[in-house]
């Protein structure tokens, strides 16, 4: 019975084969073009179309080698990063080595360094709403003021602050946390909670209209 031989090099193979083991053609790695965003304040990644916390740099970059590499049999040999330089614009490129069917791919990681949309409205520019106090305690005031620093890391900020008669004015960038502050305020310490919202302009490129909440929070007096 006549044997098989490897068309590369002559070498008697088994009727399973094609080709011998030094000759058996190498398989191409397939991926596409790795990019994601770094949030030069909180280090939040954005991987394809999602912001999140991710334990290091490189946990995210592996995270998005295995959505944009086709083949899923590979190892991840090193990932090389460079130092961050933390200003908005800046892009940046990290290499990632993984080996596949016994080669070594050197796959570029471009990282662009911006703001992610959290941390874009800790701006002193950025106002959602204005949180009124009238007729209330020191003791609520404080109240506010450990609210906002224990929520601070979530992008909740006071970006102006105001004496005003009869009261205090805390203008800030979340309509959603002010509004639950309000309401943690009179579960803890009573009164009254009025909100109205307001048109402030027109957002042209989205076609939106910008509304700013007005809560008024009044203590309850024994």
């Amino acid at each position: 019975m006549r044997g098989r031989f490897c068309p590369g090099c002559g070498k008697s193979i088994s009727k399973e084969q094609e080709f011998c083991s030094s000759c058996k053609p190498k398989k191409e790695l397939s991926f596409k073009d790795m990019n994601l965003k770094f949030c030069l304040n909180c280090d939040k990644l954005k991987v394809e179309n999602a912001w999140g916390k991710h334990i290091s740099l490189e946990s995210g970059i592996t995270s998005l080698a295995k959505k944009k590499v086709k083949e899923k049999n590979y190892e991840v040999v090193s990932v090389d990063i460079p130092e961050i330089i933390r200003k908005p614009g800046i892009s940046q490129t990290a290499e990632m080595i993984i080996r596949f069917d016994g080669e070594e791919y050197v796959l570029p990681v471009n990282i662009d360094v911006t703001t992610c949309p959290s941390c874009s409205k800790i701006s002193d520019t950025y106002v959602e709403g204005t949180l009124q106090l009238r007729g209330v305690s020191q003791e609520v005031k404080d109240y506010v003021w450990d609210y906002v620093e224990k929520n601070n890391v979530k992008g909740v900020n006071v970006n102006k602050h105001s004496v005003v008669r009869g009261g205090e004015d805390f203008v800030f960038n979340s309509k959603r946390h002010m509004k639950r502050l309000a309401q943690l305020l009179k579960r803890r310490f009573g009164g009254e909670v009025k909100e109205a919202a307001q048109l402030f302009s027109h957002d042209r490129q989205t076609s939106k209209d910008i509304i700013r909440l007005n809560i008024v929070y009044r203590e309850k007096k024994e």
